[in-house]
């Protein structure tokens, strides 16, 4: 975060700098265009008995040799562009601000995350683990074959998304749910016979923008039940699904509104 903070001062400063120059350039552009418009000509005579032009220290100024009404134009046209880059700029100031209050946030909640998963682990003495994985791991690359297979990108190039890459992956130890699992495991297949394990699929649950901390309790308490649903006035389903972009539909959707 500290980090973070030093980037931006360092960017603000940048475009500061840039900003300053731009607005002196600006008023020496008005102030030529105001004599230009505004100063009789032998108010003009008058000033260059006081001052010389450019390094070769003319009396006159080359500026009155090109036609008032075209040299006016011209410096209108500069304003213009001064002007035009001011604004640029002031954009960018206002661009960085919302991706500085969008990076904090997703530190804040990423500290959130994590402080929020350690208190878990405490509290259920071990029985909920939280295990980050590493691209060494056989299970990491798993999970990053699975995803990649599951990811068609015909369905979302009207997002303009092509390709999908895995950062992160978190095992999730959960002895109640597991516990939970295989004894309703049992009433359905002979867990004797391993062969059964071929006939398992792995679904997607995503996070509803709506909901964001729904996929947390299902992690740590399991899916609500049918009562539960109605009562909080959820969907009365719980959306399973084999696809990359069914499970996303709805982030992205929230992303680009």
């Amino acid at each position: 975060m500290k980090l973070l903070k030093i980037c931006r001062k360092v960017r603000n400063f940048r475009v500061d700098i840039q900003m300053s120059k731009l607005t002196r350039k600006l008023n020496e552009v008005q102030r030529e265009l105001e004599e230009r418009q505004n100063l009789p000509q032998h108010g003009h005579d008058n000033f260059d008995k006081l001052i010389t032009y450019g390094a070769d220290k003319l009396t006159k100024n080359p500026l009155d040799a090109i036609e008032n009404d075209k040299l006016v134009g011209d410096i209108e046209n500069k304003v213009a562009l001064i002007q035009g880059r001011i604004h640029d700029k002031n954009e960018d100031l206002r661009d960085l601000s919302v991706m500085y209050e969008s990076l904090r946030k997703k530190v804040y909640d990423m500290s959130e995350q994590n402080i929020h998963r350690l208190m878990t682990e405490l509290e259920t003495g071990g029985n909920i683990r939280f295990e980050e994985g590493k691209p060494s791991d056989k299970w990491f690359s798993s999970c990053v074959d699975l995803v990649r297979s599951r990811f068609n990108p015909e369905q979302m190039k009207f997002f303009g998304i092509i390709g999908i890459n895995v950062t992160r992956v978190t095992r999730i130890h959960n002895r109640f749910l597991r516990n939970r699992f295989e004894e309703k495991l049992e009433q359905l297949v002979d867990l004797s016979d391993n062969s059964y394990k071929r006939s398992l699929e792995y679904l997607f649950y995503g996070v509803d923008p709506a909901m964001p901390t729904e996929i947390h309790r299902a992690m740590e308490e399991g899916f609500r039940s049918q009562g539960e649903y109605n009562e909080t006035n959820l969907p009365n389903c719980i959306p399973l699904v084999n696809s990359v972009a069914s499970a996303e539909l709805a982030r992205i959707n929230s992303f680009f509104q």
